[in-house]
């Protein structure tokens, strides 16, 4: 079901390899339970290995250096 009044909070421990490619599908709510197409595309990115980032956040350094020493 897309509403469980008792939502898991524990998961699976994911390894993702360099070069893999993953789908993930977003569904929003509108609060009745009921998936609402937002009308826009899947937008892909890919990390140039070449190119240093900059990014302003702590949480996405944090996660960027997370998925680097993997």
């Amino acid at each position: 079901p897309l509403f469980s009044p008792h939502p898991r909070k524990d998961h699976e421990k994911a390894e993702f390899e360099v070069h893999e490619v993953y789908a993930v599908d977003v569904l929003v709510s509108s609060g009745e339970g009921k998936a609402k197409d937002a009308g826009q595309r899947t937008t892909i990115y890919k990390r140039d290995p070449s190119k240093q980032y900059g990014l302003k956040m702590k949480t996405s350094r944090a996660f960027f250096s997370e998925v680097e020493r993997r």
